[in-house]
């Protein structure tokens, strides 16, 4: 949804397969379930403030447990005709199993769109938050993403692709 000033994204996500080992148990090899609201407030192309909210939880519990954790960024997006990037500051915090204090740091995100031919595109992403937990002892933390896409495409509006996601 978006005006000539404002634009608001809503993006939920689930992402999950299982597998049975031999000894029948279980493995969750993707169990993510992710809802991501982002606004942009369009003061020019290059330049846009944005304001991004995403909450990371587990489709099914995992010992019993379902971690939830909530991040919470404002920051710049700065575009280029293949390139955009996004850097802003905020916080992630685990909100339920179990609770615990928000961490503080910095918002990175790249994203790449490179057309090599009229049907073949490259698409990549990276999106990752690194911040400092001074309870113990000012370690820093990273949390990442990276999505690798090659994208086919056959007619305006349908495209095959094969996508890589690596999660850190």
């Amino acid at each position: 949804l978006y005006t000539r000033w404002h634009q608001f994204i809503l993006t939920p996500e689930i992402n999950y397969n299982q597998r049975k080992a031999e000894n029948e148990d279980v493995e969750y090899t993707n169990n993510l379930l992710r809802g991501i609201f982002i606004y942009n407030l369009n003061l020019s192309y290059f330049f846009k403030p944005y304001h991004k909210s995403q909450i990371d939880s587990l489709v099914r519990k995992v010992n019993e447990l379902r971690p939830t954790i909530m991040r919470e960024t404002i920051g710049v997006l700065i575009k280029g005709d293949e390139i955009e990037g996004k850097l802003g500051l905020g916080f992630e915090k685990h909100i339920y199993d179990p609770i615990q204090k928000p961490k503080y740091g910095f918002e990175i995100i790249l994203n790449l769109n490179k057309k090599f031919l009229n049907f073949l595109t490259l698409e990549s992403n990276v999106d990752a938050f690194l911040s400092k937990d001074i309870e113990k002892g000012g370690v820093f933390n990273i949390r990442s993403e990276i999505k690798n896409r090659i994208l086919f495409k056959i007619i305006d509006g349908l495209s095959i692709g094969l996508e890589h996601k690596w999660y850190y």
